[in-house]
């Protein structure tokens, strides 16, 4: 830790002083109540620290800056941290009150915030009444208990998957090892029984009690490791634009176009998809099942590098004056290769750094048949589509990794024994398909475009709504451009907002997928630099939902808006 100047001084010269009392603004000491107002990456005394996630919790009341979780209810409840752990070392130090039940640990997000941690396959706790280690659901032996002005110590190597505990600076021993893969988090549990149980965290951003194990750090993001993709905005954006009419008229991206996405927001229109493999002009409509059409020079022309290039005159979806609009692009690798590592032989435009390609093929109507991607890892997301006339009114097949998990692989996208898919341009929920004519039919032309999970960049996942204004959480490793979700295990739309539209937290625009609708509003999602949360009670209680999200910056070196 630095010191910090006195909080009392008035930096203006003027000196109208105040006096400090109870303050501790230099390191030394068992408290730490002063932290730089704007954190920074330049070192780990300065970054921003983790701490509690008030949006991540059942019932359990934040303060001292979400570094205290206090509870009176008679029953288990859970709070995460804002820092999820994928890879390191890093060491945190928890305080019980009282000997009233508690608990510390990891969990995942899939976890369930009303009951204890470790009552879930990936969530491992150390309980405070009877000294067990937790997971699963079950106790075992392990260390001592601990109660009150007890200072826990937990060090989680997430490189080598082992957790284990301090009480008072004594290991009690490793607790679990061969812990399963995931993003899990510092978490708290109390069951407050005999009255209110307030309970402390420390990370780092007060000097910890004890010296942390060797290689450990404390958990702030300058600790955090350095994802691959700084700047989202390079490989995937989100731009406005009024439309003028005019011809030839360069849109502006910030990044690659290599496949480009238009509506029209104050008027209904169809969504209008295009990519660098169709060309110029060849225009499908994500809310049709209409096959592909050649629109010639109306539509995107050229596709850049940082922008793309709109063709002859005005059109209502794309260009006419008076309307607004919306393109999301992403990067691909320009013009396509042929990709021969399928049973069918595709032609593939891949950007393996943002886990995203674009795939066309010709189908031969044979069931176990498969086609090439060109990413390297396993898709996280698949959206096919038939162009030709033998594929007219054809929809939208997407395969999404949380409604089934045993059809693609590291080099190939499986054609047929899909357990769970919907449709791009309906609103029905996942079912089952085998041999599907929409995706592999003779003589059937097809595209696919392909989405690989990428750390700090892009997250596919699901969560389940609680039919509440105070929804789901969902922690995606970055601040979100651009959200898309849908129901899975019910009726429900595609809906997608983004920070183009709506420039603060709370995101009011959407747009649908599978429909020409203009834009609507209602507070539905609250964009955060670590994830989004659901802001409204369209998100029933119980209903599963999938999404998709790109990122403006890494939660490394995003900031809270």
């Amino acid at each position: 830790m630095t010191t910090i100047i006195n909080p009392g001084l008035d930096g203006s010269g003027n000196g109208n002083n105040w006096t400090t009392n109870n303050i501790n603004y230099a390191s030394p000491g068992s408290t730490y109540d002063v932290m730089t107002d704007v954190p920074t990456n330049t070192n780990s005394n300065t970054a921003n620290y983790c701490v509690l996630n008030p949006l991540d919790t059942s019932v359990l009341a934040m303060s001292n800056g979400n570094l205290q979780a206090s509870s009176s209810t008679a029953s288990w409840n859970t709070t995460r941290a804002t820092v999820g752990i994928t890879s390191g070392k890093f060491y945190w130090e928890y305080q019980t009150s009282s000997n009233n039940s508690a608990m510390v640990g990891i969990e995942t997000q899939s976890a369930s915030l009303t009951t204890y941690i470790g009552n879930n396959a990936t969530g491992y706790a150390y309980n405070a009444n009877d000294g067990q280690k937790y997971n699963n659901g079950s106790g075992a032996a392990y260390g001592a208990t601990y109660g009150n002005g007890d200072i826990i110590g937990v060090a989680f190597d997430a490189d080598n998957r082992t957790l284990t505990f301090y009480k008072n600076n004594t290991s009690q021993g490793t607790a679990f090892s061969s812990i399963l893969a995931g993003t899990y988090f510092p978490s708290v549990s109390i069951n407050a029984s005999a009255g209110t149980v307030t309970n402390n965290i420390n990370f780092g951003q007060q000097p910890f009690s004890y010296t942390p194990p060797t290689g450990f750090l404390p958990l702030n993001t300058y600790n955090l490791p350095t994802p691959t993709i700084l700047a989202g905005i390079e490989y995937m954006g989100a731009t406005i634009y009024d439309g003028n009419s005019t011809s030839n008229r360069v849109i502006t991206t910030g990044g690659g176009s290599d496949f480009v996405w238009i509506k029209r927001r104050n008027s209904s229109t169809n969504n209008i998809l295009f990519d660098v493999l169709r060309g110029a002009g060849a225009t499908l409509y994500s809310n049709l099942t209409n096959a592909e059409v050649a629109n010639g020079s109306y539509y995107v022309q050229v596709f850049g590098n940082t922008s793309f290039t709109l063709g002859t005159g005005g059109d209502a979806a794309d260009n006419i004056t008076g309307g607004t609009y919306v393109a999301w692009n992403w990067k691909a690798n320009g013009v396509g290769v042929s990709n021969t590592q399928g049973t069918i032989t595709s032609t593939v435009s891949a950007n393996t750094t943002a886990g995203f390609s674009i795939v066309t093929y010709s189908g031969n109507g044979t069931s176990g048949e498969t086609v090439g991607h060109g990413l390297g890892v396993t898709p996280s997301m698949v959206i096919f589509k038939g162009r030709n006339a033998s594929t007219a009114s054809s929809n939208w097949l997407t395969w999404h990794r949380s409604i089934s998990q045993a059809v693609q692989t590291s080099t190939t996208i499986g054609l047929t024994g899909f357990t769970g898919a919907v449709y791009l341009n309906l609103t029905n929920a996942s079912s089952t398909y085998g041999l599907d004519p929409q995706i592999n039919g003779s003589g059937g032309t097809y595209v696919a475009y392909c989405f690989a999970q990428v750390a700090g960049y892009s997250a596919f996942g699901s969560f389940t709504g609680n039919g509440s204004s105070d929804n789901a959480f969902i922690y995606t490793g970055f601040r979100p451009r651009f959200i898309m979700w849908k129901r899975s295990d019910g009726v429900n739309a595609w809906g997608m907002v983004d920070t183009a539209r709506a420039t603060g937290n709370v995101v009011g625009p959407y747009l649908l997928a599978n429909a020409s609708d203009a834009e609507g509003t209602a507070d539905l999602t609250d964009i955060l630099s670590n994830g989004f949360k659901m802001r409204n009670g369209a998100f029933g209680s119980g209903e599963t939902y999938i999404y998709m999200a790109f990122a403006e910056n890494p939660f490394k070196i995003s900031r809270a808006r």
